[in-house]
């Protein structure tokens, strides 16, 4: 879509424990600017989602490298 419409930078909008990965992802296939703003994450769901997206980020830096 990226190439389609010739832009340049892309936005993405996530949470912020998975505002990382997500650059990450988009980074490898989009070589133009990767921004991330980030939206709130419930105070409940940190407990769950830190250690999730540390085993989803070290699997998508070991293992999905494309």
């Amino acid at each position: 879509m990226a190439r389609q419409h010739n832009w340049k930078a892309v936005i993405l909008v996530t949470t912020p424990d998975h505002a990382r990965r997500a650059m990450l992802r988009v980074s490898r296939c989009f070589s133009g600017d990767v921004y991330v703003v980030t939206s709130r994450l419930p105070l409940s769901r940190w407990a769950s989602a830190i250690p999730y997206q540390w085993v989803a980020t070290g699997k998508a830096l070991v293992f999905e490298r494309d």
